[in-house]
């Protein structure tokens, strides 16, 4: 018996091998043979003899996608003939091996189960975390209903609306995060296109962050620390401007925790289903914004660090730790590259890698840049906060650099971890990516902002020679609600001061609404309407929205087949009547010499000009 499933295990080895061997030898013929013998080959296989989807460009696009597949098949065919003895052997016990696989995964689950059970909290804590996340969802939930911005109103009427197929293939410009927008388009089609609708599922992602916030931290240091941090989260503008605005960055930041809490499982359990969720969420969180590379390697670095230090628990090793990351590390770039191959075969690698948004600075622009680009993220990060609470996060970060002395297990913040991934990153590709690209990481800040705090108490408890001081349930108790109350105060200040409504984050044009409004009563046959970036995608989406033809929004390239035009001036982002004439290309088509200006909504002006 053991013989017969040698030899079949040396059979099915040899059968995959040899697959794989002339997959590779095909892949290579076919990369080498120019492009008009192809062509015409294919061409021969058509009813009409042209094959008009396989053009030069296409072949290019597919080649580089070759080149990879090659690359990585000779290095599996190498590595399946070096190692084939072993492969032979776990062949030949795969039946035994599938049984014992499926009980661990059930000892997995049931280890995993028990440990959410342990973190019930007390009914205090468990109180205060659920009014924080209430109150960080009714703040968030009232600006679901502002005005459409430029970049999610681009990436429903681009994007969204469109077949799965192409939100998923077309890639011309990185405002598509596909992950994201393949939910934006599932929602509204369950839904329809009302800005609350698309909103769903960054709204969702920013809500559900804030448990999760809690969870993490509670693991990484106490109860206490976990309720603050929660709550900073909860009432962070900048945080909260993105939970309701269509666009990724939260749905990436609630991907990325829930692989932060998996890496913190994994220095105390062995789990086969904690390191797929390792994986699987990052490779979302890949497929909703490429940077995730900033976080993924500092997890990487945080899970190493542990293991070298010895921070695990015996049931874990640092052999069992360093071969999950190389698998994880392989699986989730393998997972990452066949989500973006559609995107590959229709627009290459540098879609994603050098697209116009990444481009390398010049090094003395680069360094200019950085070295402001800390005070910009710290600013956007405290915004709407009072000065005080500004200042007590400044100390409180300064603070966590005492963290040792109250959390023995984790010497290196995840925060930390993360930046000094980052920075060598950014330092290679020389970009400075703006703040929103950074609001992945807001929670590991504010969680290491309470950590300090809690170490600044406990350092004031050493001095007042009182180290081992618990502080008394009545004293929790008015903790707890002391944090709810000032959550309460900090998301009315938020609220109160309009920001999020008056910002221009991706670009705004908030009286788009009511000018399609006043338009729709307006407009005459052979009229169109003329704006640029970024008041022409809001304008777009009301336009939509309002049932009223698209083709009245003039673009360039629609010559002069047209009678009047309407201007819209948006001074908001520095607009003038000449500056949105020259970008629509329509100066030498329209008299400018008395344009008549029609009415001012808010900071935009629109204006009636006539054909030449």
């Amino acid at each position: 018996m053991q013989a017969e499933q040698t030899r079949l295990a040396r059979v099915i080895w040899f059968i995959l091998w040899l697959v794989l061997l002339a997959s590779v030898v095909i892949a290579t013929t076919l990369l080498v043979t120019p492009y008009p013998l192809i062509k015409g080959f294919l061409d021969s296989q058509t009813p009409d003899g042209n094959l008009e989807s396989f053009t030069p460009g296409f072949f290019d696009r597919l080649r580089q996608v070759m080149i990879f597949a090659i690359g990585l098949g000779v290095l599996l065919v190498a590595s399946g003939w070096y190692f084939r003895a072993p492969v032979q052997r776990y062949i030949s016990t795969l039946p035994g091996n599938s049984l014992a696989f499926l009980k661990r995964i059930i000892k997995d689950a049931r280890q995993i189960s028990k440990s959410i059970r342990c973190l019930e909290t007390e009914r205090r804590y468990l109180f205060g975390l659920v009014l924080i996340t209430a109150l960080g969802g009714l703040v968030r939930g009232i600006y679901l209903m502002q005005p459409m911005r430029y970049d999610e109103s681009y990436t429903f009427l681009v994007f969204a609306r469109r077949s799965f197929e192409f939100m998923t293939s077309n890639y011309h410009l990185p405002n598509n995060h596909v992950f994201h927008t393949l939910l934006v388009g599932l929602f509204y089609r369950l839904f329809g296109a009302s800005p609350w609708v698309l909103r769903l599922p960054a709204y969702l992602s920013g809500v559900l962050s804030l448990p999760l916030t809690y969870l993490l931290s509670s693991r990484l240091y106490n109860r206490k620390i976990a309720l603050a941090a929660t709550a900073l989260l909860a009432v962070a503008s900048f945080n909260i401007e993105y939970s309701s605005m269509a666009r990724g960055y939260t749905l990436q930041l609630l991907l990325i925790l829930i692989a932060a809490l998996a890496a913190v499982y994994l220095t105390r359990h062995s789990s086969i289903i904690a390191w797929m969720g390792f994986i699987l969420s990052l490779a979302l969180a890949f497929y909703t914004l490429p940077t995730t590379l900033y976080a993924a390697g500092g997890l990487g670095i945080w899970l190493v660090a542990n293991a070298l230090t010895k921070n695990i628990r015996p049931s874990q090793s640092r052999k069992k730790i360093a071969i999950g990351l190389t698998i994880s590390a392989l699986a989730v770039s393998a997972l990452t590259l066949l989500l973006y191959l559609p995107v590959f075969r229709n627009h290459g690698w540098n879609a994603l890698s050098a697209n116009f948004f990444v481009r390398p600075l010049d090094p003395a622009d680069f360094w200019n840049e950085l070295s402001v680009a800390w005070l910009v993220i710290w600013r956007a990060w405290v915004r709407d906060l009072p000065g005080v609470v500004a200042m007590a996060m400044g100390i409180g970060f300064l603070g966590s650099l005492f963290q040792p002395l109250i959390n023995k297990r984790f010497r290196l913040p995840m925060f930390l971890s993360i930046l000094l991934w980052s920075l060598p990153v950014l330092i290679i590709q020389r970009v400075v990516p703006p703040p929103r690209v950074w609001i992945f990481l807001l929670p590991f800040f504010l969680i290491e902002v309470a950590a300090g705090w809690g170490a600044i108490i406990r350092v004031l408890l050493r001095l007042w020679k009182k180290p081992n001081y618990e502080f008394p349930r009545q004293l929790e108790t008015v903790y707890i609600a002391s944090v709810g109350l000032i959550t309460m105060l900090l998301a009315w200040n938020v609220v109160q001061s309009g920001t999020i409504l008056t910002s221009g984050q991706t670009g705004t044009l908030p009286e788009a609404e009511q000018i399609t409004d006043y338009l729709a009563g307006k407009l005459q046959p052979g009229d169109v309407v003329a704006s640029s970036v970024p008041s022409n995608y809001p304008l777009r989406y009301y336009f939509y929205r309002q049932g009223m033809s698209e083709d009245l929004l003039y673009a360039p390239g629609m010559g002069d087949e047209f009678g009047r035009v309407w201007v819209i001036v948006n001074s908001k982002h520095g607009q003038e009547l000449v500056s949105v004439l020259e970008q629509t290309r329509l100066t030498g088509w329209v008299d400018t010499t008395m344009p008549i200006t029609i009415v001012q909504f808010g900071q935009a002006e629109l204006y009636l000009l006539e054909k030449k």
